[in-house]
C-alpha cells in the first residue's frame, strides 16, 4: 500500500489541476518567497509534465526570478529534473539547476545524478565566478528526494493518513541528511485572502541532537490544505542552507 502512495499523490495533484479546468498534460503552480517583514524577494513558477512513452515519469520545471540567497541583486534561477512517480514510490532520476545575473551571466551549475538502483547519488556545484567545483557522491538507503519533491512526498503523506515520515533529502550544499516530517496540528491560514484549514507540516532535518547546529537552526514549517488533493499553501523556515535566513514561501495560485 505505501509503495503506491506516490503514485496516488501525484493523480490528486492532476486530479486538481482538471477541476480548475487545466489540461492533463501538465501543472503549473505558483509560488513567492517573503523576508519576515513581508518584503517580496523572488517569485517563481512550477511546471510538472508526465513524460511521454514512459509511464509514471515526470519532468518538474521550476522558473524563478528575484533576490536569491547567496547572490547580489536580481538574479534568475531554473531548476529541471526528471522523477518517478509510482508504486514503488517517488524516486529522483536527475537535477539540473542554473543561476543567472541580471545580465545573463552564470552565476552558479549544479546536477544531482541519482543511481538506477536507488541507493546513489552524485552532486557537482560548480561556481563559474570563483572557478570552483565541489564533486560529492553519498550512499544512502531507504529512498531519497530532494527539496523540489518535498512537497509532492508529504502529500502522500496525508494521502495515506500518516501523521510521521522520515526520508533522506540531498541539498545543494551539497549534503545528504535524514529528514523527518511530523504534522504537529491543524491552523485556519489566510493565503491570497482566502481562510483555508490546513496541516501544520513541521520539518526538521536529523544533523543530531548533540550538534552544536541543531541548537540555532530554527524549525521549518508546511500547511497543506485538509482537503484532498491536499493542496500545498505556505512554508515558512530557512530559504537554503543553516546560515540562510528565515522566509516565508506562499502559494500564488487561488
Amino acid at each position: 500500500m505505501k509503495k503506491a502512495l506516490a503514485a496516488a499523490s501525484i493523480i490528486l495533484l492532476f486530479a486538481s489541476s482538471l477541476e480548475a479546468g487545466e489540461t492533463a498534460q501538465s501543472i503549473v503552480t505558483r509560488h513567492k518567497c517573503s523576508d519576515t517583514k513581508g518584503r517580496i524577494l523572488w517569485e517563481a513558477s512550477v511546471t510538472i509534465t508526465p513524460v511521454a512513452g514512459e509511464s509514471g515519469a515526470y519532468m518538474l520545471l521550476e522558473e524563478g526570478k528575484g533576490q536569491y540567497y547567496g547572490f547580489e541583486g536580481e538574479t534568475s534561477c531554473r531548476s529541471e529534473m526528471k522523477f518517478k512517480g509510482d508504486k514503488d514510490g517517488i524516486r529522483p532520476a536527475w537535477m539540473k539547476r542554473t543561476v543567472l545575473s541580471g545580465s545573463g551571466k552564470t552565476l552558479l551549475e549544479e546536477s544531482q545524478d541519482f543511481g538506477r538502483d536507488g541507493d546513489t547519488v552524485r552532486c557537482v556545484v560548480r561556481d563559474p565566478v570563483r572557478n570552483s567545483e565541489k564533486n560529492r557522491s553519498f550512499n544512502y538507503k531507504g529512498g531519497a528526494i530532494n527539496k523540489l519533491l518535498t512537497g509532492l512526498y508529504i502529500r502522500a503523506m496525508l494521502e495515506a493518513g500518516e501523521q510521521h515520515r522520515t526520508v533522506n533529502i540531498v541539498n545543494d550544499e551539497p549534503a545528504i541528511y535524514r529528514l523527518t516530517m511530523k504534522v504537529v496540528g491543524k491552523e485556519k491560514i489566510k493565503v491570497n485572502g482566502s481562510e483555508y484549514e490546513a496541516f501544520k507540516v513541521c520539518i526538521d532535518p536529523n544533523i543530531g541532537l548533540l550538534s552544536p547546529a541543531k541548537a540555532f537552526i530554527p524549525r521549518n514549517y508546511s500547511w497543506f490544505s485538509c482537503e484532498p488533493p491536499y493542496r500545498w499553501l505556505k512554508f515558512r523556515g530557512l530559504e537554503t542552507s543553516i546560515s540562510s535566513p528565515v522566509v516565508e514561501i506562499t502559494s500564488m495560485d487561488d
